[in-house]
């Protein structure tokens, strides 16, 4: 099942949502409310993964507002919100991956059966059937409708992988942004003083100050020797 939504935080999520343009009604398929641009793209992969038309133009949809919500995305220092974030972005990319498999298995179908139509659209020229017959005119008909499957297979595929490279760097610059969190916060604890410690640093100077003779001792001291 997907990961949980991510929620955006404040109002952004809500802005981003009432500035995108109206969705067309394929679009409203996949769009089922979250504030996060993770969550959009989790609608995004479901839709890739089952194979639902109309994904491909929400894609063109998303794509413009995917920077500035990233951006924006890479600010934040609340490391649960970009945890889940990273999360969807794993889905995502879990989910292309294995529609471009799929993809490109039914691309190698369409490719061999357009092949094994054109051969026999072939023969039967050879074999002399008329162009209208149940012959090499079925078979001529059947490569077309074939190699018109494969320029679309081919299309989406092309697009599948645009958008999974989306989807990789997305992923790789949250984490990144976790990492540096991680890293500050790794290096505000090494600065803070250990307790422990504190109190022989202390006590040091103190012993060394008694050690040093203050200077009504130095003149007192003066005074007794030229007396003498």
């Amino acid at each position: 099942p997907p990961p949980p939504r991510a929620g955006a935080s404040g109002g952004g999520g809500a802005r981003r949502a009432a500035a995108r343009p109206p969705a067309s009604p394929k679009t409203q398929e996949f769009d089922t409310g979250g504030d996060s641009f993770g969550a959009l793209f989790g609608d995004l992969a479901k839709a890739v993964l089952g194979g639902e038309a109309g994904w491909l133009s929400l894609l063109d949809e998303l794509a413009p507002s995917d920077e500035t919500e990233l951006a924006e995305l890479l600010l934040s220092r609340d490391a649960s919100m970009l945890r889940a974030e990273l999360e969807s972005a794993r889905f995502v990319n879990e989910c292309l991956a294995e529609r471009i498999s799929s993809l490109g298995a039914e691309l190698s179908r369409a490719q061999a059966e357009a092949t094994r139509w054109a051969r026999r659209a072939v023969d039967g020229r050879r074999a002399g059937a008329a162009p209208g017959s149940g012959g090499g005119g079925m078979a001529l008909a059947m490569e077309r409708e074939l190699r018109r499957e494969v320029a679309a297979k081919t299309a989406q595929l092309s697009d599948a992988r645009r958008l999974l490279a989306k989807a990789q760097e997305r992923e790789r610059r949250i984490s990144a942004r976790i990492a540096q969190l991680r890293a500050g916060s790794d290096r505000a604890r090494a600065a803070r003083p250990a307790s422990g410690g504190s109190s022989g640093s202390k006590s040091a100077p103190r012993s060394s100050r008694r050690s040093v003779p203050s200077v009504e001792e130095e003149l007192q001291r003066l005074k007794r020797q030229m007396g003498r």
